[in-house]
């Protein structure tokens, strides 16, 4: 998720800012693969970075 959110010139502060978190720590929890987010929140993700979310969950 970091290279994609890297690849569309996108900091994780704006994701979070997009994806309605509070704060970013959620979002570096989530590219670090401490935590998951909730299927709601993958949708919304594949949404803004422009890609699947079987790409965001297996890479394909």
């Amino acid at each position: 998720m970091k290279a994609i959110r890297l690849r569309n010139g996108m900091t994780q502060s704006r994701l979070a800012e997009k994806l309605d978190y509070t704060s970013e720590r959620q979002l570096q929890r989530i590219e670090s693969g401490e935590t998951s987010c909730s299927v709601d929140k993958l949708m919304e993700l594949a949404q803004i970075l422009g890609v699947s979310t079987d790409y965001l969950l297996f890479g394909y």
